[in-house]
């Protein structure tokens, strides 16, 4: 039950409240045989503890409004920041596809000067494609980390995303860290964390590797 519940609630005990005492006012007061302002004055004045006690739900509930309203701004900026780097992940999206797409091998080589062959990459560009949109449903919250994890190990066992991986977790990694982002952070960690538990992988070369010792 939530601060509205019991703010509904509150009011509609001091509202019975206030009926019940006038009532009760009236009873013990009956028969009225004076009705002048100085006779009524008494009466009225009792009020006062109700009047303060209304006054008070009501600052309450102003001060809960502006807190309502404090948090939907909130999440409305936090949805337009997602829709922007929707449309920023996009606009990668096609930029990669017109690359792979391109039988010239001109725009291979703006990416990557030493490519390879035309299969490898665009294997390598398919394989940023698919993580790229993982990060994307990760950062949006429509994978959990579990769903994330799964599908990270199940497929970073085959050998081209090994070969991926092995090129561009450096950059990836130092992208993620100068973004001062935690989600880009731990998209990196759970990636990275997959490859190293791969059989096979020498720790040690991975740690040299880390740490830039040739």
């Amino acid at each position: 039950m939530g601060f509205r519940f019991w703010l509904g609630v509150s009011t509609l005990f001091l509202v019975a409240l206030w009926g019940g005492y006038a009532i009760f006012l009236v009873y013990i007061s009956s028969p009225i045989t004076d009705v002048s302002l100085n006779s009524a004055a008494p009466f009225g004045d009792s009020f006062g503890i109700f009047s303060s006690l209304f006054a008070g739900l009501a600052l309450i509930g102003l001060l809960y409004t502006i807190h309502l309203q404090a948090e939907e701004l909130k999440l409305q900026r936090e949805e337009m920041a997602k829709n922007v780097a929707t449309q920023v992940r996009g606009l990668h999206f096609s930029m990669q596809e017109l690359a792979i797409s391109d039988t010239s091998g001109e725009l291979q080589k703006v990416w990557y000067e030493d490519s390879g062959s035309e299969q490898s990459f665009r294997q390598s560009a398919y394989v940023n494609l698919v993580l790229s949109h993982w990060e994307m449903q990760f950062h949006n919250g429509l994978m959990t980390q579990d769903q994330l994890r799964t599908a990270v190990k199940t497929y970073m066992k085959k050998f081209h995303f090994q070969r991926f991986w092995v090129n561009a977790r450096a950059h990836r990694a130092s992208m993620a860290d100068a973004a001062d982002n935690k989600v880009a952070v731990l998209f990196h960690e759970i990636l990275d964390a997959a490859y190293n538990e791969l059989p096979g992988v020498d720790q040690e070369e991975r740690a040299k590797e880390e740490h830039g010792v040739p």
